[in-house]
């Protein structure tokens, strides 16, 4: 962004040094990965870390003195308001930036090399989406970014989805979730399933009040809330074997639509992008449907009407 500035007629020159820094930093983080598996590789890697945290600090220094430069140079600008609002709205985020820097090298240091816990408050997950958080999804590798809910029909459509802020835990956005589709398509569904993690016993209550013939849990949770009876019922087993349905249109979703990566930041705008997505995947699923229904039983297309 520093550099970036130079379309508003501010040129910041940057030491030669900081790209060495950088360099160097890319060479230790390698070396840190490459540490993984071998014989006193927590011991090396902790060397490591001192060396990158060293040198984080030094290149801190540097881009705030950069930054200090730069608002010298904008001050006395004869720009219209208009440009001197973006030149700085620009600043300010430059600022932000190097706050958050400053306090993820100190987060590192006292987690790696001082072994302390860092307040939730204080971590610093992502410097382009503060709204995004670390999605940790049993033994799968940790993600930055969003944790979307969704619920399917049985026909194959979206009829809600949600995006929470954070790691929102999955049992507690059962309710949410369904009652955005309940809301969104005004039809009390006759079964609900879900899988293990959503297991919610209230909330399983409160659908099978409102006449909703199956909530289903797939997993040990949802073994310990289902009594035995209907649990081990032909009508749950199709229940907990419609599942899969669900994982298929999250895969489509994914690698169909791109579902999967946004490329908009904060949580409003992640919401915007996801919402176009599955707009565009129910479009696609109108047009199967409907080729489906012009089919005859021994395949032969119909005439459309």
């Amino acid at each position: 962004m520093l550099r970036g500035l130079v379309e508003y007629g501010i040129v910041v020159t940057m030491p030669a040094v900081v790209k060495k820094l950088l360099d160097e930093a890319a060479q230790l983080h390698k070396q840190i990965q490459m540490t993984r598996g071998k014989k006193d590789s927590a011991k090396r890697r902790k060397k490591l870390y001192r060396k990158l945290f060293k040198l984080a600090y030094k290149l801190h220094v540097y881009l705030r003195a950069a930054y200090g430069r730069t608002q010298g140079l904008a001050c006395p600008l004869n720009t219209p308001p208009s440009v001197q609002e973006r030149i700085n709205t620009r600043l300010d985020w430059i600022d932000v930036d190097l706050k958050n820097i400053r306090l993820a090298i100190g987060n590192g240091e006292s987690r790696v090399l001082h072994y302390e816990k860092v307040p939730v408050e204080q971590k610093i997950v992502s410097l382009s989406d503060e709204s995004a958080a670390m999605i940790v999804k049993g033994e799968r590798e940790p993600v930055v970014g969003y944790k979307p809910q969704i619920a399917r029909s049985k026909s194959g459509f979206v009829t809600a989805i949600i995006v929470p802020e954070g790691n929102a835990n999955d049992a507690g956005q059962i309710e949410n979730i369904t009652d955005a589709s309940i809301l969104r398509t005004g039809v009390i569904p006759t079964s609900l399933s879900f899988d293990d993690g959503y297991t919610n016993s209230p909330a399983r209550e409160k659908y099978l009040e409102m006449g909703v013939k199956i909530v289903s849990f797939s997993g040990s949770k949802g073994k310990n809330v289902i009594p035995f009876r209907d649990y081990d019922s032909d009508e749950y087993r199709q229940a907990r074997n419609d599942r899969s349905a669900v994982e298929s249109a999250m895969f489509t979703l994914k690698h169909n639509v791109g579902f999967g990566e946004v490329m908009r930041r904060e949580i409003e705008n992640v919401r915007a992008e996801q919402y176009e997505k599955v707009i565009a995947y129910n479009l696609f699923r109108i047009i199967a449907v409907r080729a489906a229904k012009q089919k005859t039983p021994t395949g032969e297309q119909k005439e459309a009407a």
